[in-house]
């Protein structure tokens, strides 16, 4: 129960990431990704009921965008921090679709 509650809201702050500032918007891109790695864990079907793939994948653009945006000289390592959570996005969704749940 608290983690359909926790993952909403989480989902939420994906869901409208110009309203989210980037440090933060990244921390939950990477949280969500972390609880729901195991899709055997019995809470996975709230990832699956929610439809949190779809709105993960219709995201990632816009995640592109943010950490392009990213001034590579004054914020190095929230650049770098940036970089790796796309391309952990991206190959979570990849990852989730290959399952077919």
């Amino acid at each position: 129960m608290f983690v359909q509650i926790i993952s909403q809201f989480l989902i939420s702050l994906v869901s409208a990431p110009s309203t989210v500032p980037t440090e933060p918007l990244l921390q939950t891109l990477s949280a969500l990704i972390d609880i729901y790695s195991d899709e055997t864990l019995p809470y996975d079907v709230n990832f699956r009921q929610g439809g949190y793939l779809n709105v993960l994948a219709s995201c990632v653009e816009n995640v592109r965008k943010l950490v392009r945006g990213i001034d590579r000289k004054r914020e190095r390592d929230l650049r770098r921090r940036g970089e790796e959570v796309r391309d952990n996005l991206v190959a979570f969704i990849e990852y989730r679709r290959g399952l077919s749940l």
